[in-house]
This record gives C-alpha cells, sequence and structure tokens, in this order.
C-alpha cells in the first residue's frame, strides 16, 4: 500500500486506475471528486462489495482524511491485492489543493487530519 498526493494522482488518472471513495454513501452524495471515474463502496459494505474491487488496477481509495481508506488499503492487502494506494489527507488535502469537487462540500471539512495542502511524499 502506498499514499498518493492529490496533485500526484491527477497525472495517474486513466482506464487501469479504479478510484474508490470509502466513505458512507450519505457522504458521497453530499460532496465527491468531480470525476466520472469516482465510485461508492463504503467502509461498513467493504466485506460485502469486495467482488466489486478490479485486482487488475491500480486501486486508489479515498475518504475525508484518509484515515479511512487506509485502513481500506490494509484490508485489500491482507487478501492479496497488490496495487494499492489511497489518497494522502483525503478530501480535506484535495480541497486544500483547489481540485474539482462535485456537491457541496462545507468549507473547512470537520475532523481534518491535515493543516496544509502539502503531502509528505
Amino acid at each position: 500500500m502506498k499514499s498518493i498526493c492529490p496533485n500526484t494522482f491527477q497525472t495517474m488518472i486513466n482506464d487501469t486506475i479504479q478510484l474508490v471513495d470509502v466513505r458512507e454513501r450519505y457522504e458521497f452524495e453530499l460532496y465527491k471528486i468531480n470525476l466520472p471515474i469516482v465510485e461508492n463502496i463504503p467502509f461498513s459494505e467493504i466485506e460485502e462489495q469486495l467482488t466489486n474491487f478490479d485486482a487488475d488496477k491500480k486501486i486508489v481509495l479515498v475518504c475525508n482524511n484518509s484515515v479511512r481508506s487506509k485502513s481500506v488499503a490494509k484490508y485489500l492487502e491482507d487478501r492479496d491485492f497488490n496495487q494499492i494506494y489511497y489518497l494522502e489527507g483525503g478530501l480535506v488535502k484535495w480541497q486544500q489543493n483547489n481540485l474539482p469537487l462535485l456537491g457541496n462540500p462545507p468549507e473547512i471539512i470537520s475532523h481534518s487530519l491535515s493543516i496544509t495542502g502539502e503531502c509528505l511524499n
């Protein structure tokens, strides 16, 4: 599992990526990454929706601040998925880097673990 910065992710977008938002459905309906490839597989449904993950693609996971996405990345790795990434800082960092969101995100996403738009890697 690897983290990926939102700006770096922008350069990876193609047909070999599966972008999965692991926030709960009500969160996803409020706002999401403005890309047609984003799909929602809620954290609470990961086990029963495991077959919806495409092991032949790079799987990029996202949530609000990368806590849930990192947990799902570990879960998938433990089940022999090899190309797993989580979006560092989640939608908080996405928003801090002025990347496109669809819907009505709060001005400051609550319980943020991210202070700046910069990434560690």
